[in-house]
């Protein structure tokens, strides 16, 4: 197996991803739980220890809720706008292309998710053990790295995934990257802003 096939994926298995709605509402599901599961992290206790059983069941409920929502929210707006954009690069190659529905990039947003929530859940552990003591400086270089590389990582996996779907080549793959990249970040911003002024205000 080739080395890109291990960190981003068979391409094989980016062509075989198909429009059914169940694999795709799971995987909703799970990056809704990768985003809530990550941005809450060790402040999970602060919800959850030692609280009466009413303010329990709220804060369960408003979770799951956010998990849903975000999860959603997530999916939907990052691969709608990235679809209609790839779909205009098509047409304007003037290239017959494969007709891909915007499900197929949906999982292939879904399948970048799940190749880095491993490292991103190990990291985050890491750090929050580290927490506010003295470290050394180049262990703090090797983790900045990791982050970093992880980064990269994931809209590589998206990239790869994209341009298997769309037949994208050469350059074209580097601008679908930037892309991608410079969006997920702008997205991601928004997010923190519903997390703070949404999911913060309603955990009691």
């Amino acid at each position: 197996m080739k080395f890109l096939d291990i960190f981003l994926l068979p391409k094989e298995l980016y062509r075989r991803l198909n429009e059914d709605r169940t694999t795709l509402y799971l995987g909703i599901i799970l990056v809704g739980l990768r985003d809530v599961g990550l941005y809450l992290g060790n402040r999970m206790p602060e919800f959850f220890a030692g609280k009466s059983q009413g303010i329990l069941l709220q804060n369960a409920a408003v979770v799951l809720g956010f998990i849903l929502l975000i999860g959603l929210i997530d999916v939907i707006f990052f691969s709608y706008p990235l679809y209609d954009l790839m779909k205009f690069i098509k047409r304007r190659q003037e290239e017959p292309g494969l007709e891909v529905s915007v499900i197929k990039l949906m999982k292939v947003y879904i399948l970048a998710n799940l190749v880095v929530t491993p490292i991103d859940i190990v990291m985050s552990v890491v750090l929050t053990r580290i927490g506010d003591t003295s470290v050394n400086p180049l262990l703090v270089a090797v983790l900045q790295l990791v982050l970093l590389a992880t980064y990269f990582w994931y809209y590589a996996a998206i990239t790869r995934g994209s341009s298997v779907l769309f037949n994208f080549r050469g350059v074209l793959k580097g601008w679908i990257f930037l892309i991608a990249l410079l969006y997920g970040d702008l997205l991601n911003l928004a997010f923190r802003f519903i997390y703070e002024k949404g999911l913060m205000v309603l955990l009691k």
